[in-house]
């Protein structure tokens, strides 16, 4: 919502397209801050685009980087590098660096040793904690550890 506090006025910008969750974040073009994308955490980030080339962008990174949620926050056209740091259930932290000229990715470090990925968790699953209200999570569990139900 936007809110004028002269007037008190209230204007729904946008709500999850799916009534699922709530809203997660606004990306805007650091130099008109012009809204680009909004985003919803759900069992996965849900991304919604207004400004197709971001999206195509996006849709490149998700190709070179699959398993992986991106996040997207400020956009500054004036500078065509980004450090992207994708977080996933298989990779404690690994940073890259994307061209958006040339569309190359490149790593540029790991934040963890090979041995504490090759220890960290299977890849996540996702699902609903039910209670008064469903609630999308994710679980990841330790490698070689069975989900099982708790009550």
């Amino acid at each position: 919502m936007l809110f004028d506090p002269e007037t008190a006025k209230e204007d729904l910008v946008e709500s999850d397209p799916l009534n699922r969750v709530d809203f997660g974040n606004a990306t805007f073009l650091a130099a008109t801050d012009e809204l680009v994308a909004t985003s919803y955490e759900d069992e996965r980030t849900r991304v919604y685009f207004r400004d197709k080339a971001l999206e195509a962008d996006y849709r490149l990174l998700q190709q070179k980087l699959p398993g992986k949620d991106l996040a997207i926050r400020l956009v500054d056209v004036g500078r065509p590098a980004r450090l992207i740091t994708p977080p996933a259930d298989t990779d404690p932290g690994s940073r890259y660096l994307f061209d958006r000229r040339t569309k190359k990715l490149t790593l540029e470090y790991r934040c963890a040793t090979a041995a504490a990925r090759a220890h960290g968790g299977d890849e996540g699953d996702p699902l609903q904690v039910l209670g008064r209200l469903e609630i999308p999570a994710f679980l990841t569990l330790p490698k070689g550890v069975a989900a099982k139900p708790c009550r």
